[in-house]
């Protein structure tokens, strides 16, 4: 219950919405409690859209499409008097796979007009980006080849990366390397004379955080030298960067497997930087592979402890430790829990919990994750499908109806192992 006498200075629902999830956002669920109550002012709608990117973060999904249906978008962003209050309402769209949506909405409220080139770049990357993740490549390329770099740069002498993200977005998962190469190139290449000619701090446009991505596209591309030389130069500049030399070793050597020239790279970083929690995960994986999951597990946790949201930490490592071999479902369990119990196992994540707890015989208990599958990603399918035949096809049990049936006559032959099953 909600005692409005116990906040002081609350004078209205806005302002008592606005001390949950400023102060207390484990008590967002009070704040979404006002929403219906709420007007249908600007301000009202910016707060519900804040409420709503906390929901999304506890995989509140329908609650958040409550939220957006209550609102008057085209109006909200026509009013709109901040880039932010733009880009948050379209990244919470684009968060629940409506990122079409949100381009054409991008695309129709005329930002260059009303603000920055920087703000439109910075805006439609991530539009593009959740494009990409949906499957609409061709979109993301006509968002991100309308933005007008030249100008965002003549705008903001402070700005840098705009060439290489936008190249990064439409190249990298292509694994079109010389063409992410050449948009990265126009930014370091771009003189950028800020500071001296003596002062190591970048000269161009392109940032020493880029240079560590610049060095791992040519790793990618297999000129290992020039990547090094990228990661040193990046280092020199900038003494807190991290996970370079990591980099240049799993854009080259992963993909033929050489796990002792990975960990050489990366215990460059380990020794002398340390890892960020990121990479560490991947070192952990390569331990993993190496000297089993066992060993793996300090660095897993570690990374867990210095990053908290780290999500799906545990269960990935032990799925691609156990499964892809030996099909060990029962003892990748116990990793799915960790991830679980820590409330940083994902949609797609709990739709492989339940593949191997139908595996072991636990279908049952295998429904729960299904539904929060469904619930954290509404393009999500198939879910009780897979559940259902794995226990079927694999554990012999039948179908209701047909009790008769104690094992199955089709077995492992007559369906792909759900290693290769796409839950997405």
């Amino acid at each position: 219950m909600i005692v409005f006498s116990t906040f002081p200075g609350a004078q209205n629902l806005l302002k008592i919405a606005q001390h949950f999830i400023q102060n207390e956002e484990e008590n967002v669920n009070e704040a979404y409690a006002l929403v219906s109550l709420l007007g249908v002012t600007i301000d009202s709608w910016e707060m519900q859209v804040r409420i709503a990117n906390i929901l999304l973060k506890k995989g509140e999904l329908d609650k958040v499409e409550k939220i957006l249906s209550r609102i008057d978008i085209k109006k909200y962003l026509d009013q709109a008097t901040r880039p932010g209050q733009i880009y948050l309402f379209l990244s919470v769209l684009c968060r629940v796979d409506r990122a079409c949506e949100a381009a054409a909405l991008l695309e129709s409220i005329n930002i260059i007009g009303r603000f920055s080139h920087a703000d439109n770049l910075n805006i439609s990357i991530m539009v593009a980006n959740a494009l990409v993740n949906e499957g609409h490549s061709e979109k993301a390329k006509n968002t991100l080849f309308k933005i007008d770099v030249e100008n965002a740069y003549a705008e903001d002498t402070d700005l840098q990366n705009a060439y290489a993200r936008i190249g990064w977005n439409i190249y990298w998962r292509e694994k079109n390397y010389t063409n992410v190469i050449e948009w990265i190139e126009k930014d370091l290449n771009m003189d950028y004379m800020q500071y001296g000619p003596t002062d190591h701090r970048s000269t161009t446009r392109l940032s020493p955080t880029w240079r560590c991505m610049y060095a791992q596209a040519l790793a990618a591309q297999g000129d290992v030298t020039a990547a090094r030389e990228q990661v040193a130069e990046a280092y020199a500049a900038d003494k807190t960067l991290k996970d370079g030399y990591a980099r240049i070793a799993w854009a080259h050597f992963y993909k033929k497997q050489d796990f002792a020239s990975i960990r050489l790279w990366i215990d460059r970083d380990e020794k002398n930087r340390e890892l960020s929690p990121n990479w560490q995960l991947q070192y952990a994986r390569v331990i993993a592979k190496t000297e089993g999951i066992e060993a793996a597990l300090p660095l897993i946790e570690k990374a867990c402890n210095e990053e908290p949201n780290l999500e799906n930490a545990y269960c990935s490592i032990a799925w691609e430790h156990y499964v892809p071999k030996d099909y060990a479902f029962e003892k990748v369990i116990p990793y799915f829990e960790k991830d679980y119990q820590r409330g940083h196992l994902t949609g797609s994540w709990q739709a492989l919990y339940a593949v191997a707890l139908s595996f072991t015989g636990r279908g049952y208990e295998a429904e729960k994750f299904v539904k929060n599958a469904y619930k954290a990603n509404n393009q999500f399918d198939n879910g009780f499908a897979r559940r259902g035949w794995v226990r079927y096809y694999y554990c012999g049990y039948a179908p209701d109806g047909y009790s008769e049936h104690n094992s199955s006559p089709y077995y492992i032959p007559h369906f792909r192992h759900p290693r290769h099953i796409s839950v997405l």
